[in-house]
This record gives structure tokens, C-alpha cells and sequence, in this order.
């Protein structure tokens, strides 16, 4: 029976008190024809001495260092790195069943797969995150733009997948390090285009912890509107290259629709923000898109959302009618939300 090498790549930057139980659940893995690639960004703690101490203990442990330069540019070290002819990512502060290897290599023997998506838990609990990593099972071909448009578990990480390596390398496919955000979603955006068989598995074998006290995205970003701004320069580049690559045409609507979730904190933001918010938003959606693109196949709430945000950016000040365009949002949307209701007691 075949047993194909599979490569974890594991980014670590200042989490000494985690790696322990990241690293026991990758060792510990049922499936042994493994490589565990470890990539410290420049820790200032102990991190890199607890890698040092798991590569002496195991040698499918590999561990390299670089200056801090950011998760993307220490999965892409660890992607040059690797030798399996299937690679994962698990970051540093998470884990897996002990299990998970081993049923992923047995779907992806069966199916051959180019890339398997399996489910994931947030500890503590969150729903959304269990929304988005509770995919079913299926096995699908065929366009990959529809398995993101239509199948949990796509984006927004890549910490619950396992791809075909060479998809990623003959395609010149890596995360994108200008980002600071949205670097995971990006990637996923251009590999489901190019795969040939997806699996999909409702198994939650992946453990994340969500909101870690200390982690740089949490605490940068406490304030919504710099957020919000890094998630437009997201959708900017993934408009960009779909666009370039001739897979934005003919599905504009289900594309908006897609990504419409990185734009979900607009309303923790003061109205001054929720404006200049508008503004970035209509220049980078005005590149690629039109109004008429709305009036496609979409749910209602996404078209709604987008065109609050057009039409805030028209508005020269906080007072400059506003509160017309948020209430007539507001109302349109408990609208939708007790049609919803009614539709769930009939």
C-alpha cells in the first residue's frame, strides 16, 4: 500500500507555551511517513529552544529560523522546504486529532485528491468558526470556483486543508506577504480554480485557538477601521487576479457575495469611520466591478450591505444624511430577518 510522504508546515512567532501540545499532536500522528517543518519568525522567547528540543527528539522534525517577516514569509520558507509530495499547515498555537493524517492520506489515495478539506473546532467555542470549518463530505470536481462559492470550509484558512504540493509549485502559488491580512483566503481564491478533485470532510480534526491573548492580529487590530481598510486591499488583490486570469466575468455577483463576510465588522464603527470606510471601498470596487453587478444572483443582505457602502460614499460628513442610509438598511435588513423567521416556523 502506497504511503506518500506529507508535509506540516508549522510558522511559529512567540508562542513557547503552545508548540508543546502543536508538536505532540503532529509526532503523535497515526499516519509516520511524515516531515514537520518549523519556521520561527523571529521569536523573543523561548519558542525557537522548545523546536530545537522536539527536532533532537524526532527527526521528522525540521526546524529553521529567519528574521521576523511574518507568517507568510515563514509558510513560504517552510513550502521551499518541504519534501512531501502533500503539504498542510497547522500553526503553532493549535493542533490536530492524532488521528487526522491518517484518514486525509486514505481520502486522498482513494479520491486522488489535490486538495482535502476537513473540519476544525475554535476553542474557545465561536460559531462562525464553527460554520466555516464544518464542511460535509462530498467529493467534487469540475470548476473550482464553484466549490468556494458553494462548500463550507474553502476559505477563509488554509490550516484545514491538505494540498497536492505540485499544484502549489507548478502553478507559482504561495501566500501573499504584502498582505497582513486576508493572506490565507487570498491563496485559497487562486488553488480551487486549478484543482481537478476536491474532498471535502466533515470530520473536525483541527483544534484552533481562537483570539489568543498576545497574538499581533488581535491586538493590532482591536480598532475596526484599520482592519476594514487591510480587508479592502484583500479584496482589491483577489479582484485583481481573478480578473487577470479571465475567472471574474462571468460570476461577479457569486464573487461579491463570496467575500462579502471580510467586510462583517462595518457596523462596529463609528460613522465618521463607517464613511472613510465607503470611500476606500467604492475607489477598489469601481476598478472591477459596476452597480449593475448587484442586481445579479445574490442574496439580498449582500446586495443591500454593498450598496449602504456606495452610498455612504457619496456623503461628505457624518451629518451629511447618514441616518437616512443606515435606517433604510436597518429596515430592509429586519425585513429579511423575519421573513427568515417565518419561513423557519412554517
Amino acid at each position: 500500500m502506497q504511503h506518500p510522504k506529507l508535509s506540516f508546515v508549522v510558522p511559529v512567532y512567540n508562542i513557547d507555551r503552545y508548540l508543546d501540545e502543536c508538536l505532540g499532536s503532529l509526532c503523535g500522528q497515526t499516519y509516520s511517513n511524515l516531515e514537520i517543518i518549523c519556521v520561527d519568525d523571529g521569536s523573543s522567547d523561548n519558542s525557537l529552544d522548545v523546536l530545537r528540543t522536539w527536532e533532537q527528539r524526532d527527526d521528522r522534525v525540521k526546524v529553521f529560523s529567519q528574521a521576523n517577516k511574518g507568517v507568510s514569509r515563514a509558510r513560504n520558507e517552510g513550502m521551499r522546504r518541504a519534501t512531501g509530495e502533500y503539504i498542510g499547515f497547522v500553526d503553532g498555537d493549535d493542533y490536530l486529532d492524532l488521528d487526522a493524517a491518517e484518514k486525509i492520506m486514505e481520502k486522498i489515495l482513494a479520491h486522488e485528491a489535490d486538495i482535502v478539506v476537513y473540519g476544525g473546532r475554535a476553542f474557545p467555542e465561536t460559531q462562525w468558526v464553527t460554520e466555516v470549518f464544518g464542511p460535509r463530505d462530498v467529493v467534487r470536481e469540475g470548476d473550482g470556483r464553484l466549490m468556494i462559492f458553494e462548500e463550507r470550509g474553502c476559505i477563509p484558512s488554509a490550516s484545514n486543508k491538505v494540498y497536492r504540493r505540485s499544484l502549489l509549485e507548478q502553478n507559482s502559488l504561495e501566500f501573499n506577504e504584502s498582505l497582513i491580512l486576508g493572506e490565507d483566503t487570498s491563496l485559497q481564491f487562486l488553488i480551487f480554480p486549478l484543482a481537478q478533485r476536491v474532498v471535502f470532510m466533515s470530520n473536525r480534526f483541527y483544534h484552533y485557538r481562537f483570539n489568543r491573548e498576545g497574538s499581533a492580529v488581535t491586538e493590532e487590530f482591536k480598532n475596526k477601521l484599520p482592519q476594514l481598510l487591510k480587508h479592502i486591499g484583500v479584496f482589491s488583490y483577489i479582484s485583481s487576479e481573478w480578473d487577470q486570469r479571465g475567472y471574474l466575468a462571468d460570476c461577479k455577483p457569486q464573487f461579491l457575495s463570496c467575500l462579502s463576510f471580510i467586510f462583517n465588522d462595518f457596523f462596529g464603527m463609528t460613522p465618521a469611520e463607517q464613511i472613510e470606510f465607503s470611500k476606500e471601498f467604492e475607489r477598489a470596487f469601481l476598478a472591477f466591478f459596476s452597480r449593475q453587478d448587484l442586481l445579479g444572483d445574490m442574496p439580498r443582505g449582500v446586495r443591500y450591505r454593498y450598496e449602504l457602502f456606495l452610498a455612504l460614499a457619496q456623503k461628505a460628513s457624518t451629518h451629511d444624511s447618514i441616518w437616512t442610509d443606515m435606517t433604510a438598511f436597518r429596515a430592509k435588513d429586519a425585513c429579511l430577518n423575519i421573513g427568515r423567521k417565518l419561513l423557519r416556523r412554517g
